[in-house]
């Protein structure tokens, strides 16, 4: 079977609309246009180093805020260009995230130092909400491709699944 060029295909031609779940005083800097979103640079954060919107969900960037600043929640609406875009819901891209896996499994080992780990950052959480290798492994994409000479990602994009909390949420008892 002949390998298809798909380059063409990460840069993403639509546009998205994306909700940023934050608190009032910053919702409110950034409508007036005093102040703009400051990208996250933790080392926990899921899809690496940026801002974060929840794609076509205001509900859920609503809920987010509500869990993290109650009363003083917010959340920001906005029109996204994904441009040249780590789709990581189209199966291709499972091989980029393997490929920088393995590198950054090499470095770390070179190194002699242990792999970052996710964890679940609450008590009683099922999810890992501290993704400290996801991030690696994201960033460490980006470092890749920069020291290859390779165009970067504008954006990284994925699917937020949490399908069991919802089930276990929703679930009669």
């Amino acid at each position: 079977m002949r390998e298809f060029n798909d380059s063409l295909y990460t840069n993403l031609p639509n546009f998205t609309i994306g909700f940023h779940g934050c608190n009032q005083a910053l919702y409110e800097k950034v409508i007036a246009g005093r102040e703009c979103i400051v990208p996250s640079s933790n080392k926990y954060d899921w899809l690496g180093n940026g801002i974060y919107f929840w794609e076509n969900s205001y509900s859920r960037a609503y809920e987010w805020a509500i869990g993290k600043y109650k009363e003083k929640a917010a959340v920001i609406g906005a029109i996204l260009v994904l441009g040249n875009c780590l789709d990581l819901m189209d199966y291709k891209n499972s091989k980029v995230l393997k490929d920088a896996y393995k590198v950054l499994q090499h470095d770390y080992a070179v190194d002699e130092t242990p792999l970052p780990v996710n964890t679940k950052g609450r008590k009683n959480s099922n999810d890992n909400l501290k993704r400290d290798l996801d991030c690696a492994v994201i960033e460490y994409v980006h470092l890749l491709r920069k020291l290859n000479g390779i165009i970067p990602y504008d954006s990284v994009r994925n699917a937020f699944v949490n399908a069991l909390q919802l089930i276990r949420t929703y679930r009669p008892s």
